[in-house]
C-alpha cells in the first residue's frame, strides 16, 4: 500500500473496457489445423501458446502489459525474501455462499523485486449440529513504508480470522446487531490480542543463520514494522426469512468492504473523507484500539466485495462506477470460474501499480 497521501489514479480512466484479442496463431500451430503427411526428416516446429489476456482498462494496452512476464527487460523480479505470494488464489461454497478470493503482486513490487504486501484470509464457522453457520472473511495491506508489512499482513489476516471465528463458535447463532454491539464494547481487548498473536509469530525462537537475514523480522522489531490495515467481514452463510444475508464488517483503514448490486458500488462501512475515492492515508490495526464496526446485509441480486486499494481505488470516481468498476457489475455480480477472476484481477491499467486483491462472495443461485 502505497502511503501517498494524494489520490489514487481513479481520474486517469478515460477509455472503454475491452478484452484484448488473442494473439495470432504461429504458423505452426495453424498447419496444426490442417493435417498434411508427416515430414520425419524436419523436426516439428514448436507451435506458440495461447495466451490468456489481461483484462484492458483505457485505449491500449499499457507498455508494462504488452512485455511477456519473462522478457529480457527485467520487470518482473522475484523477491530476495522468496517465499510464493505473487500470486494466491482460493474458492470454495459454504452454506448458500460461493467464495472466491486472489492476491496479485502489483507492477511496483515486480519491478522493484519485493514481495506482495497484499494477504487475506477465509474461515468458516458450522453450529453444534454441524449446520454453516458463519463466513469469516479478512484482508490485509502491508503499510508500504513498513520494512515487514507483507510478514505483519499474513500473519494479522490469519490471526484475524481466528479470533472471530473463536468468538462465533460459543454463539453461532448470535444476530450481527448484537454481536457489533458486543464486539465494539470489547474491541480494544481484540486489537491487544491480535497485536500479540501478530509479534508472537515473530517472536518464536529461530536459528541462528535465520536471525541474521534481512528480510526475516528480528523478534524487536517494532510493531509499526509490522504494520497493515484489516477488514474482517462476517456474513451468515444462509439467507434469513426475508431472503437476505446479514453480517458485519470490521475496518481499519483503508481496505473496503462494498456491494456489489445491478448498477452500483457501495461502500458497507464509513468513508473517512467522505470523497468515494478511497484515500490512501490510513491508519494500521496492530496497536490499535479502535475500529469502525457496522452490520449490512446482501441479498440474491448482490455480492459482497472484501478488496484492498489497489482494487478499490479504480472502482468509483465522483460517485459513479468507472469502466473496470462496470465491467465488474457485469461480470462479477454472480461467481466466476478461477482463470477469469485471476485474468479480471490483473487488469491492465498504467496508473494501477499497487498490490491487488480482492474476495468475492456472492449468495448461490440454484
Amino acid at each position: 500500500m502505497n502511503e501517498s497521501t494524494s489520490r489514487s489514479g481513479s481520474g486517469d480512466i478515460s477509455g472503454t473496457i475491452r478484452r484484448a484479442f488473442k494473439r495470432k496463431r504461429s504458423e505452426g500451430a495453424e498447419a496444426a489445423s490442417h493435417p498434411t503427411a508427416l515430414d520425419t526428416e524436419t523436426k516439428p516446429q514448436a507451435s506458440k501458446r495461447e495466451v490468456v489476456e489481461p483484462l484492458i482498462v483505457g485505449e491500449s494496452v499499457t507498455t508494462f502489459g504488452n512485455e511477456p512476464w519473462w522478457t529480457n527487460k527485467n520487470w518482473n523480479r522475484l523477491p530476495s525474501s522468496g517465499g510464493v505470494n505473487g500470486l494466491r488464489v482460493h474458492n470454495g461454497v459454504f452454506g448458500n455462499l460461493a467464495v472466491c478470493g486472489g492476491s496479485l503482486r502489483g507492477r511496483r513490487h515486480q519491478l522493484a523485486g519485493q514481495p506482495n504486501d497484499d494477504s487475506f484470509d477465509i474461515t468458516t464457522v458450522s453450529d453444534a449440529s454441524n449446520n454453516p453457520a458463519w463466513l469469516v472473511v479478512a484482508v490485509c495491506d502491508g503499510v508500504g513504508s513498513a520494512a515487514f508489512s507483507n510478514a505483519g499482513a499474513a500473519s494479522t489476516s490469519a490471526h484475524a480470522t481466528a479470533l472471530v471465528a473463536h468468538s462465533l463458535r460459543s454463539r453461532p447463532s448470535i444476530a450481527p446487531e448484537e454481536y457489533a454491539d458486543a464486539f465494539a464494547e470489547q474491541c480494544p481487548q481484540f486489537l491487544e490480542l491480535l497485536t500479540t498473536a501478530v509479534r508472537g509469530d515473530i517472536q518464536r525462537p529461530q536459528a541462528g543463520w535465520t536471525r541474521q537475514l534481512e528480510f526475516t523480522p528480528p523478534a524487536d522489531v517494532a510493531t509499526e514494522e509490522l504494520q497493515t490495515t484489516l477488514t474482517v467481514c462476517l456474513l451468515r452463510a444462509t439467507p434469513d426469512t426475508s431472503g437476505r444475508y446479514v453480517g458485519v464488517v470490521i475496518t481499519i483503514g483503508d481496505s473496503p468492504a462494498l456491494r456489489l448490486s445491478t448498477s452500483l458500488i457501495t461502500r458497507l462501512e464509513a468513508d473517512n473523507d467522505t470523497s468515494n475515492i478511497w484515500s490512501t492515508a490510513t491508519s494500521g490495526a496492530l496497536g490499535a484500539h479502535t475500529a469502525s464496526v457496522i452490520p449490512f446485509d446482501i441479498d440474491h441480486e448482490s455480492a459482497l466485495m472484501v478488496a484492498t486499494d489497489g482494487i478499490a481505488n479504480f472502482l468509483t470516481h465522483n460517485g459513479s462506477p468507472t469502466p473496470l468498476g462496470n465491467y465488474l457489475l457485469t461480470n462479477w455480480l454472480t461467481p466466476v470460474d478461477t482463470i477469469t477472476f485471476v485474468r479480471d484481477l490483473n487488469f491492465d491499467l498504467a496508473s494501477a501499480d499497487d498490490d491487488r486483491t480482492a474476495v468475492m462472495v456472492w449468495p448461490r443461485h440454484e
